[in-house]
């Protein structure tokens, strides 16, 4: 005879009237608590930190990109791009990018141009 639900989900091992593995439920910090605690735990800079205040407040105040420029002064052009970032490499994202450029060109002389210079010298 096959049994019916309830007694299928009592042979369950996670039913009830097993032992609880946890005895209460995971808490998770407040969303902003969270990004603070991990950036200090990332040892971000301070740099880092005040567009991640920015962001927070950003978010804080429904979104609104032109009051926190205002309130930070800085322009919303950057808010923009500090959000950008923060969504592409969370935390990391918001670290100083290299100011190095990314490419270098070599300087090719061809051997005439080469010569030149070294009679000029």
């Amino acid at each position: 005879m096959p049994l019916t639900v309830l007694e299928e989900q009592q042979k369950w091992p996670f039913s009830p009237r097993y032992k609880r593995y946890f005895s209460r439920p995971i808490l998770l910090m407040p969303t902003r608590s969270r990004w603070r605690k991990i950036a200090e735990l990332l040892k971000l800079s301070r740099a880092a930190r005040g567009r991640l205040e920015s962001i927070i407040y950003w978010e804080k105040h429904q979104r609104d990109v032109s009051l926190t420029a205002r309130h930070f002064g800085i322009a919303r052009k950057t808010i923009y791009k500090w959000q950008k970032r923060f969504e592409l490499d969370f935390l990391k994202g918001l670290e100083d990018e290299s100011k190095a450029p990314k490419r270098i060109c070599s300087k090719q002389y061809t051997t005439r141009q080469y010569d030149n210079v070294i009679q000029l010298r």
